[in-house]
């Protein structure tokens, strides 16, 4: 998907890309907190799933700071350049990274997940916590098309755009 953006030439094929790059970072986004919940205890669970998370914010401050310096000196296709090396970085070190689970362990059988039950037996939370944290991540996701949609729109620079975008999840963490 990565590859294809960069590649592209045509909106079909810059849309393909970013369909792959989309599947693959849903993948990621799912299979993360899967491996998150298996090597850490139920009583380190929830404090390393919110590090986990003060992590990824702070990746997501960084990696726009990191195009805003590049892109200024170029072409807006190094942000694609950036963005493959760091995943280059992170695939690595999860290659190197010790294997923490336990392999040992015996499997236990769990019941066949069934979405419509889950969701009648848990309609009351869905209703009301479940939309606001819909709602919230709408919020916070938006900043992902609305501020390059307005930073072009005021014909901001790639760089002046890229620290408008950067800037939430800097504050967010501090």
């Amino acid at each position: 998907g990565l590859t294809c953006c960069y590649l592209a030439r045509t909106p079909a094929l810059l849309g393909l890309g970013v369909f792959l790059q989309a599947s693959g970072w849903s993948i990621w986004s799912l299979v993360r907190l899967i491996n998150i919940s298996r090597i850490a205890s139920p009583n380190t669970r929830g404090r390393a799933i919110s590090t986990f998370g003060g992590v990824s914010r702070g990746g997501q401050g960084i990696g726009p700071l990191l195009v805003a310096a590049f892109a200024s000196h170029g072409s807006t296709r190094v942000s694609f350049v950036i963005y493959f090396l760091c995943a280059l970085v992170g695939w690595a070190w999860l290659e190197t990274a010790r294997d923490r689970t336990d392999h040992g362990a015996t499997r236990v059988e769990t019941a066949r997940p069934r979405p419509i039950a889950t969701v009648r037996r848990h309609r009351h939370e869905f209703a009301t916590a479940g939309v606001s944290s819909y709602l919230l991540g709408v919020l916070r996701s938006s900043r992902q098309v609305v501020l390059p949609l307005w930073g072009a729109y005021l014909r901001l620079s790639v760089t002046q755009i890229t620290l408008a975008y950067c800037t939430p999840s800097i504050l967010y963490l501090s």
